[in-house]
């Protein structure tokens, strides 16, 4: 489980995919595919590893833009 650093939004990995919830509740959604996530120290991006596609790596943006391919 990460955290922005703000602590507005959290984020776990379950059943192949990575969740988001707000910290001050609500309903958990999920944000992408992927078994492992990492949050950027500026919280701006998050790292993740979708293991179900032969190890494919990509940044995906926290505010909801475009995902990149880590090469």
């Amino acid at each position: 489980m990460i955290a922005t650093p703000n602590g507005k939004t959290l984020y776990c990995t379950a059943a192949g995919a990575i969740w988001m919830q707000p910290a001050a509740g609500g309903s958990a959604n999920a944000d992408a595919g992927g078994q492992r996530v990492a949050m950027d120290p500026d919280g701006k991006f998050m790292a993740v590893i979708d293991l179900r596609e032969a190890g494919l790596d990509f940044y995906a943006a926290v505010d909801g833009g475009a995902e990149r391919e880590i090469r």
